[in-house]
C-alpha cells in the first residue's frame, strides 16, 4: 500500500512539472518603471537601425534601461505604454549585446516613437526576430527633453518566453569583494597561529 502511494506521489509531482514546464514555454515578460529622475542621454531619431542622434530637441532625454534574453529563437513584440503623467510621449530603443548611453549608435537596432497606427502612449516593436543566448537592452526614454513618466512593458512571442538578464557585477566592486575575503582569510590564519 506504502509502495502504491509514493507510486502514485510521484506520479502526481512528474504531471506538475510537466505541467509548469510547459506553461514555462510561452509567456510575457511585464516590467514597469519611470524615466523620471533618470540618466539623461542624446537619444537616437527612430530608424532600423537608428543612424542620427536627435540634435537638441532630445539631447538631454532621461532614460531607463532593461537587459533581457529569449529563451529561443523566435519573433517578439516589445510594447511600451506611457502611464503618469498621462500623455507622455515615450520613445524606445533595442539594443542588442551591449548599451553604452555615452555612444548611443552603437549596438542599436531599433528606434521607434510609436507602434504603427498607435499614439504618443505607445512605442515598440512587433515581429522582431531575437536569438537565445544573447543579452538584449530595451531602452524607454523620452521624444524630447522634457519628457518623462512612468512606463509598463510587455515583451511576448508565439512559443519563447522573454526573462531579465542577470545583472553582471562591475569589476571594481567584484575585486573590492574578493579582497575583502581575502583579508578576513589572513585575519583568521593569524589568529589561528598567534593561539597555537
Amino acid at each position: 500500500m506504502f509502495m502504491r502511494r509514493s507510486f502514485v506521489r510521484s506520479l502526481a509531482l512528474a504531471g506538475l512539472a510537466a505541467c509548469a514546464g510547459s506553461a514555462a514555454l510561452a509567456g510575457t515578460l511585464s516590467f514597469e518603471g519611470s524615466t523620471v529622475g533618470g540618466p539623461l542621454w542624446a537619444r537616437p531619431l527612430a530608424g532600423s537601425p537608428p543612424t542620427v542622434v536627435s540634435p537638441s530637441l532630445a539631447n538631454k532625454v532621461s532614460y531607463q534601461v532593461t537587459a533581457f534574453q529569449v529563451d529561443q529563437n523566435d519573433s517578439f513584440s516589445l510594447i511600451a505604454t506611457s502611464g503618469a503623467p498621462t500623455g507622455w510621449d515615450s520613445f524606445t530603443f533595442l539594443y542588442k549585446d551591449s548599451f553604452d548611453a555615452s555612444q548611443p549608435l552603437s549596438n542599436v537596432m531599433l528606434g521607434n516613437d510609436r507602434l504603427a497606427g498607435g499614439t504618443d502612449a505607445q512605442s515598440g516593436f512587433t515581429n522582431v526576430s531575437l536569438q537565445a543566448g544573447v543579452t538584449y537592452y530595451f531602452v524607454v526614454s523620452g521624444y524630447s527633453n522634457n519628457q518623462a513618466g512612468a512606463y509598463s512593458v510587455a515583451i511576448t512571442a508565439p512559443t519563447g518566453t522573454a526573462f531579465l538578464a542577470s545583472p553582471v557585477p562591475e569589476p571594481h566592486p567584484v575585486a573590492m569583494l574578493l579582497s575583502g575575503a581575502g583579508l578576513l582569510g589572513l585575519v583568521a590564519l593569524r589568529r589561528r597561529r598567534i593561539v597555537r
